[in-house]
């Protein structure tokens, strides 16, 4: 049952990024204004919140997870098609490769990063796995260790509403 619900959380997560990309590239055809372009995707966001029942916030959320894992992560969303991995596993990976885009280190570093990462989330449970891979990343790439008034934060970091900024760095 849990490797069906974790296909299914990929299955969202493609569905989500594809309507979003969908909603953008028609704001780009139709010449759009900025602010038309994103009050467009306010609508999106409103909509998904209430089709799944919950707050705006958690539907951006949503929105920018399924964004990074997508575009960002492929071996992880992989791993989720799989029934591999589940959703929350996969936000950690997200939110730590969040931070190595934000530190603006190679491809291919967060690559192997990830691939790591996905190796250790198959043994671990979730709140162990959360403290293994900030400890990985720390030691990794001591640049990207997050002060702790940041990191208490309930957004974080990498909960932007501007994933191009924030979980994408210069990418």
């Amino acid at each position: 049952m849990k490797k069906h619900q974790n296909r299914c959380s990929a299955t969202v997560a493609v569905l989500v990024e594809n309507l979003q990309s969908s909603a953008a590239f028609e704001g780009s055809i139709l010449t759009l204004a900025p602010w038309q372009q994103a009050n467009s995707l306010t609508g999106f966001k409103a909509e998904l919140a209430g089709v799944l029942h919950v707050a705006e916030g958690a539907a951006e959320r949503l929105m920018v997870q399924a964004g990074a894992l997508v575009r960002d992560l492929p071996s992880t969303l992989a791993a989720m098609e799989c029934g591999e991995l589940g959703w929350d596993f996969t936000v950690i990976i997200a939110e730590e490769t969040c931070l190595l885009h934000a530190a603006e280190v190679a491809q291919e570093g967060i690559d192997a990063f990830e691939e790591l990462l996905i190796a250790k989330a198959r043994d671990a449970r979730l709140n162990s796995f959360r403290e293994i891979a900030r400890r990985r990343r720390e030691r990794a790439y001591p640049e990207t260790i997050v002060p702790a008034l940041v990191e208490l934060t309930p957004t974080g970091p990498c909960a932007s509403a501007d994933p191009e900024t924030v979980c994408r760095g210069s990418v």
